[in-house]
Order: C-alpha cells, then sequence, then structure tokens
C-alpha cells in the first residue's frame, strides 16, 4: 500500500493547528502559523508517531519547527524502519 508520505504530513499538521489543508505549504512554520503553541505542537508530535507508527526523540522536535523538516524527519524514520 502507498502512501503519499507529503500529503499525509500536511494532513496531521491541518489538523494538529487548526488550520486549513491548502494552508500548509512549505513555508509554513512555528513563527508564521499562530495556532502552533507548545499544546499543539505536542499534538502533532505525538499524531506523527501514531500515523507512522515510529518513535521521535527529542532532538528531533529541533527540526521539527518548519513542514520540511517534519517532512525529512519522518522520511528518515521510515527509511530506517524499510
Amino acid at each position: 500500500m502507498f502512501i503519499d508520505i507529503s500529503q499525509k504530513v500536511k494532513e496531521i499538521i491541518s489538523e494538529s493547528l487548526e488550520i486549513q489543508i491548502e494552508d500548509v505549504t512549505e513555508e509554513t512554520n512555528i513563527d508564521n502559523t499562530p495556532t502552533w503553541d507548545s499544546l499543539s505542537n505536542l499534538k502533532l508530535v505525538m499524531e506523527i508517531e501514531n500515523e507512522f507508527d515510529i518513535f521521535l526523540e527529542p532532538e528531533d522536535f529541533v527540526v521539527m519547527i518548519n513542514f520540511n523538516g517534519i517532512l525529512n524527519t519522518v522520511k528518515s524514520y521510515l527509511k530506517e524502519q524499510s
């Protein structure tokens, strides 16, 4: 079964940050998204871990401050699993 990882990450960001999916772009980051606070960030991390069946390390959170950082982190974990 093939899933579009980028699209799924967009969906998770949209749901976790309570923004429209079309507003999730490569430019989406913690500084330009008012709803991206510590609580929504925790929700985002939990949703990513659950959806992709991965366990994120605290050092991952440092780079997961924008769409590409999240996407690349997820891809690296999925690559390790395969």
